[in-house]
């Protein structure tokens, strides 16, 4: 089992493009496996992925608030204290996904309107 969590390890290093020794690897301590293997997908996304500001990422949770909210209201429903604090819970697991998603389709959306 170790072994296998080494070469999944070096692997998943290799992907974002650094080699590493297996016995290097094999060296450290799990813990600090782990943190370098975590620290490492980290600068990897930050180099292929667009990171939408803080600011972007608040103002997506204030529109998920509103578009969850207005909706049931417009409808006459009524929400209970517990569907609301829901709502909220689930904005706050979801708004850095969701800026990120809404700024890779404006990325695209500008990279299509340069082109014609």
């Amino acid at each position: 089992m170790r072994q296998q969590l080494l070469r999944r390890a070096s692997g998943e290093l290799r992907e974002v493009g650094l080699e590493c020794e297996r016995g290097e690897f094999a060296q450290a301590t799990f813990s600090e496996r782990g943190k370098q293997v975590v620290i490492l997908r980290e600068i990897a996304q930050a180099k292929t992925d667009l990171q939408p500001s803080a600011e972007m990422v608040e103002i997506t949770a204030c529109r998920l608030l509103l578009v969850n909210r207005l909706g049931p209201l417009t409808k006459g429903q009524v929400m209970t204290p517990d569907v609301f604090d829901g709502i909220v819970d689930l904005v706050k697991k979801q708004k850095r996904r969701v800026a990120r998603d809404r700024l890779k389709d404006h990325e695209a959306w500008r990279g299509e309107g340069q082109e014609k």
